[in-house]
Protein backbone atom coordinates (compact mmCIF):
# COMPACT_ATOMS: atom_id res chain seq x y z
CA UNK A 1 0.00 0.00 0.00
CA UNK A 2 1.33 3.37 -0.75
CA UNK A 3 0.41 5.75 2.08
CA UNK A 4 -3.18 5.55 3.05
CA UNK A 5 -4.26 4.76 -0.57
CA UNK A 6 -5.25 0.66 -0.93
CA UNK A 7 -3.35 0.20 -4.87
CA UNK A 8 -6.02 -0.73 -7.21
CA UNK A 9 -9.52 -0.33 -4.99
CA UNK A 10 -11.22 1.40 -8.00
CA UNK A 11 -10.47 -1.07 -10.32
CA UNK A 12 -13.55 -3.58 -9.06
CA UNK A 13 -15.78 -1.28 -6.90
CA UNK A 14 -19.01 -0.06 -8.28
CA UNK A 15 -18.30 3.63 -8.74
CA UNK A 16 -20.72 4.89 -6.48
CA UNK A 17 -18.06 6.74 -4.45
CA UNK A 18 -21.02 8.94 -2.91
CA UNK A 19 -21.92 5.74 -0.66
CA UNK A 20 -18.58 4.03 -0.64
CA UNK A 21 -16.79 3.94 3.12
CA UNK A 22 -12.96 3.26 1.83
CA UNK A 23 -13.58 6.70 -0.80
CA UNK A 24 -10.43 8.10 1.43
CA UNK A 25 -8.75 5.50 0.61
CA UNK A 26 -9.13 5.83 -3.20
CA UNK A 27 -6.88 7.22 -5.17
CA UNK A 28 -9.35 7.68 -8.20
CA UNK A 29 -11.67 9.46 -6.03
CA UNK A 30 -8.99 11.55 -4.70
CA UNK A 31 -8.26 13.05 -8.39
CA UNK A 32 -12.21 13.71 -8.38
CA UNK A 33 -12.87 15.30 -5.46
CA UNK A 34 -10.43 18.02 -6.42
CA UNK A 35 -12.62 18.84 -9.29
CA UNK A 36 -15.12 21.78 -9.21
CA UNK A 37 -18.64 21.04 -9.68
CA UNK A 38 -18.14 22.32 -13.58
CA UNK A 39 -15.75 19.75 -13.97
CA UNK A 40 -17.57 16.67 -12.97
CA UNK A 41 -20.68 17.72 -15.08
CA UNK A 42 -20.69 16.75 -18.31
CA UNK A 43 -22.88 19.04 -19.94
CA UNK A 44 -19.61 21.89 -18.96
CA UNK A 45 -17.18 22.85 -21.72
CA UNK A 46 -14.64 22.21 -18.28
CA UNK A 47 -15.92 18.25 -18.12
CA UNK A 48 -14.63 18.06 -21.73
CA UNK A 49 -11.70 19.87 -21.03
CA UNK A 50 -10.71 17.86 -18.23
CA UNK A 51 -10.90 14.34 -20.19
CA UNK A 52 -9.13 15.95 -23.02
CA UNK A 53 -6.06 16.77 -20.63
CA UNK A 54 -6.13 13.15 -19.26
CA UNK A 55 -6.25 11.37 -22.23
CA UNK A 56 -3.35 13.82 -23.25
CA UNK A 57 -1.10 12.04 -19.91
CA UNK A 58 -2.06 9.36 -20.49
CA UNK A 59 -1.08 8.62 -23.96
CA UNK A 60 2.25 10.47 -23.14
CA UNK A 61 2.70 8.03 -20.20
CA UNK A 62 1.86 5.09 -22.61
CA UNK A 63 4.49 6.38 -24.98
CA UNK A 64 7.24 6.45 -22.41
CA UNK A 65 6.28 3.06 -20.66
CA UNK A 66 6.89 1.80 -24.11
CA UNK A 67 9.90 3.26 -24.69
CA UNK A 68 11.59 2.03 -21.72
CA UNK A 69 10.88 -1.32 -22.91
CA UNK A 70 12.19 -1.11 -26.04
CA UNK A 71 9.37 -0.23 -28.38
CA UNK A 72 8.39 2.86 -30.11
CA UNK A 73 4.83 3.44 -30.50
CA UNK A 74 4.81 6.30 -33.21
CA UNK A 75 7.01 4.12 -35.54
CA UNK A 76 4.67 1.52 -35.77
CA UNK A 77 2.82 0.59 -39.39
CA UNK A 78 0.08 1.77 -40.34
CA UNK A 79 -0.97 -1.71 -41.75
CA UNK A 80 -0.45 -3.08 -37.79
CA UNK A 81 -2.70 -0.54 -36.51
CA UNK A 82 -5.11 -1.49 -39.12
CA UNK A 83 -4.80 -5.15 -38.28
CA UNK A 84 -4.87 -4.68 -34.43
CA UNK A 85 -7.81 -2.44 -35.05
CA UNK A 86 -9.50 -4.84 -36.99
CA UNK A 87 -9.10 -7.16 -34.28
CA UNK A 88 -10.71 -4.76 -32.01
CA UNK A 89 -13.78 -5.03 -33.73
CA UNK A 90 -14.24 -8.55 -34.18
CA UNK A 91 -13.76 -9.18 -30.45
CA UNK A 92 -15.97 -6.77 -29.77
CA UNK A 93 -18.58 -8.21 -32.37
CA UNK A 94 -18.17 -11.53 -30.46
CA UNK A 95 -18.67 -10.01 -26.96
CA UNK A 96 -21.69 -8.23 -28.70
CA UNK A 97 -23.42 -11.28 -30.02
CA UNK A 98 -22.49 -13.11 -26.62
CA UNK A 99 -25.88 -14.21 -24.43
CA UNK A 100 -24.96 -12.15 -21.46
CA UNK A 101 -24.40 -9.29 -23.54
CA UNK A 102 -27.79 -9.73 -25.42
CA UNK A 103 -29.51 -10.62 -21.46
CA UNK A 104 -27.86 -7.23 -20.50
CA UNK A 105 -29.17 -5.21 -23.24
CA UNK A 106 -32.42 -6.49 -22.51
CA UNK A 107 -32.62 -5.68 -18.89
CA UNK A 108 -31.34 -2.36 -19.94
CA UNK A 109 -34.21 -2.27 -22.80
CA UNK A 110 -36.86 -3.50 -19.83
CA UNK A 111 -36.13 -1.06 -17.09
CA UNK A 112 -35.56 2.15 -18.90
CA UNK A 113 -38.96 2.57 -19.53
CA UNK A 114 -39.56 2.52 -15.41
CA UNK A 115 -36.74 5.24 -14.73
CA UNK A 116 -38.31 7.48 -17.11
CA UNK A 117 -41.88 7.62 -17.10
CA UNK A 118 -43.50 4.95 -14.86
CA UNK A 119 -41.17 5.74 -12.04
CA UNK A 120 -42.96 9.11 -11.11
CA UNK A 121 -46.73 7.50 -11.97
CA UNK A 122 -46.40 4.67 -9.48
CA UNK A 123 -45.14 7.01 -6.62
CA UNK A 124 -47.52 9.48 -7.17
CA UNK A 125 -50.40 6.69 -7.08
CA UNK A 126 -48.29 5.54 -3.76
CA UNK A 127 -48.06 8.91 -2.17
CA UNK A 128 -51.87 9.38 -2.57
CA UNK A 129 -52.64 6.10 -1.25
CA UNK A 130 -50.56 6.42 1.73
CA UNK A 131 -51.78 9.97 2.24
CA UNK A 132 -55.45 8.63 2.17
CA UNK A 133 -54.96 5.93 4.79
CA UNK A 134 -52.91 8.66 7.24
CA UNK A 135 -56.27 10.65 7.03
CA UNK A 136 -58.04 8.04 8.00
CA UNK A 137 -56.23 6.83 11.06
CA UNK A 138 -54.82 3.67 9.04
CA UNK A 139 -51.22 4.49 8.94
CA UNK A 140 -48.83 7.13 10.59
CA UNK A 141 -46.55 9.86 9.21
CA UNK A 142 -43.36 8.13 10.25
CA UNK A 143 -44.51 5.42 8.13
CA UNK A 144 -45.52 7.40 5.13
CA UNK A 145 -42.01 8.72 5.92
CA UNK A 146 -40.27 5.80 5.57
CA UNK A 147 -41.83 4.20 3.08
CA UNK A 148 -41.18 6.98 0.46
CA UNK A 149 -37.50 7.25 1.39
CA UNK A 150 -37.17 3.18 0.89
CA UNK A 151 -38.71 3.38 -2.20
CA UNK A 152 -36.26 6.15 -3.19
CA UNK A 153 -33.53 4.42 -2.47
CA UNK A 154 -34.45 1.41 -4.46
CA UNK A 155 -34.98 3.83 -7.51
CA UNK A 156 -31.73 5.01 -6.77
CA UNK A 157 -29.94 1.66 -7.02
CA UNK A 158 -31.98 0.31 -9.81
CA UNK A 159 -30.95 3.57 -11.79
CA UNK A 160 -26.93 3.15 -10.86
CA UNK A 161 -26.67 -0.29 -11.78
CA UNK A 162 -28.83 -0.29 -14.45
CA UNK A 163 -26.57 -0.15 -17.16
CA UNK A 164 -23.60 -1.06 -14.71
CA UNK A 165 -24.13 -4.17 -14.91
CA UNK A 166 -23.79 -4.83 -18.81
CA UNK A 167 -20.62 -2.67 -19.35
CA UNK A 168 -18.87 -4.85 -16.23
CA UNK A 169 -19.96 -8.03 -18.05
CA UNK A 170 -18.66 -7.09 -21.22
CA UNK A 171 -15.11 -6.17 -19.61
CA UNK A 172 -15.20 -9.95 -18.08
CA UNK A 173 -16.00 -11.23 -20.94
CA UNK A 174 -13.18 -9.32 -22.76
CA UNK A 175 -10.55 -10.06 -20.24
CA UNK A 176 -11.67 -13.71 -20.55
CA UNK A 177 -10.93 -13.56 -24.75
CA UNK A 178 -7.77 -11.72 -24.41
CA UNK A 179 -6.27 -14.29 -21.34
CA UNK A 180 -7.32 -17.38 -22.35
CA UNK A 181 -4.64 -19.27 -20.62
CA UNK A 182 -4.85 -17.30 -17.46
CA UNK A 183 -6.37 -19.32 -14.84
CA UNK A 184 -5.76 -18.20 -11.59
CA UNK A 185 -8.65 -16.77 -9.55
CA UNK A 186 -7.09 -12.90 -8.87
CA UNK A 187 -7.37 -11.79 -13.03
CA UNK A 188 -9.73 -9.29 -14.36
CA UNK A 189 -12.47 -11.33 -15.59
CA UNK A 190 -12.81 -12.71 -12.16
CA UNK A 191 -12.97 -9.54 -10.82
CA UNK A 192 -15.70 -7.48 -13.23
CA UNK A 193 -17.71 -10.78 -13.10
CA UNK A 194 -17.57 -10.12 -9.53
CA UNK A 195 -18.75 -7.15 -8.89
CA UNK A 196 -21.40 -7.74 -11.62
CA UNK A 197 -22.82 -10.06 -9.51
CA UNK A 198 -22.62 -7.87 -6.65
CA UNK A 199 -24.28 -5.08 -8.69
CA UNK A 200 -27.24 -8.01 -10.18
CA UNK A 201 -27.98 -9.30 -6.33
CA UNK A 202 -28.08 -5.37 -5.42
CA UNK A 203 -30.50 -4.41 -7.90
CA UNK A 204 -32.69 -7.90 -7.31
CA UNK A 205 -32.99 -6.59 -3.77
CA UNK A 206 -34.27 -3.44 -4.83
CA UNK A 207 -36.88 -4.39 -7.20
CA UNK A 208 -38.38 -6.95 -4.32
CA UNK A 209 -38.42 -4.09 -1.59
CA UNK A 210 -40.29 -1.95 -4.47
CA UNK A 211 -42.35 -4.60 -5.46
CA UNK A 212 -43.02 -5.12 -1.58
CA UNK A 213 -44.13 -1.34 -1.78
CA UNK A 214 -45.66 -0.86 -4.63
CA UNK A 215 -47.91 -4.09 -5.55
CA UNK A 216 -49.01 -2.90 -8.75
CA UNK A 217 -45.74 -2.75 -10.14
CA UNK A 218 -45.33 -6.14 -10.92
CA UNK A 219 -45.89 -6.36 -15.02
CA UNK A 220 -42.22 -4.45 -14.27
CA UNK A 221 -40.65 -5.36 -11.59
CA UNK A 222 -41.30 -9.61 -12.07
CA UNK A 223 -39.95 -9.46 -15.82
CA UNK A 224 -37.25 -7.58 -14.22
CA UNK A 225 -36.06 -9.53 -11.63
CA UNK A 226 -36.51 -12.70 -13.78
CA UNK A 227 -33.82 -11.27 -16.46
CA UNK A 228 -31.61 -10.58 -13.41
CA UNK A 229 -31.69 -14.02 -12.32
CA UNK A 230 -31.12 -15.53 -15.37
CA UNK A 231 -28.26 -12.76 -16.24
CA UNK A 232 -26.74 -13.97 -12.86
CA UNK A 233 -27.10 -17.70 -13.27
CA UNK A 234 -25.23 -17.44 -16.55
CA UNK A 235 -22.62 -15.34 -15.31
CA UNK A 236 -21.37 -17.52 -12.89
CA UNK A 237 -21.62 -20.17 -14.95
CA UNK A 238 -19.14 -18.75 -17.22
CA UNK A 239 -17.27 -17.15 -14.83
CA UNK A 240 -17.10 -20.47 -11.85
CA UNK A 241 -14.95 -18.79 -9.68
CA UNK A 242 -15.50 -15.35 -9.72
CA UNK A 243 -17.19 -15.13 -6.38
CA UNK A 244 -13.80 -16.01 -5.18
CA UNK A 245 -11.74 -12.99 -6.20
CA UNK A 246 -10.49 -11.26 -3.76
CA UNK A 247 -11.36 -7.59 -4.10
CA UNK A 248 -8.72 -4.91 -3.29
CA UNK A 249 -9.80 -3.24 0.27
CA UNK A 250 -13.75 -4.34 0.65
CA UNK A 251 -12.58 -8.42 0.55
CA UNK A 252 -9.42 -7.76 2.66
Amino acid sequence: MAGNFIPGIYNYCDRWCERCTLSSRCRNYEGVARLSPEEQHIDNEAFWNGIAVSLEKAIGLLHEVALQHGHDLSAIPDEEIQQYSQMLKNRDHVIGAHPLSLLSRKYQQTVTPFLKKELHEQLVDTVRRMTSQLHMGMNTEEELVYTMAKLGRCYDVIQWYCYFIGTKIQRALSGKMEDADEDHLQNDSNGSAKIAVIAIERSMGAWKHWLEGIPASEDMALPALAILSSIRRQVLEVFPDAMQFKRPGFDD
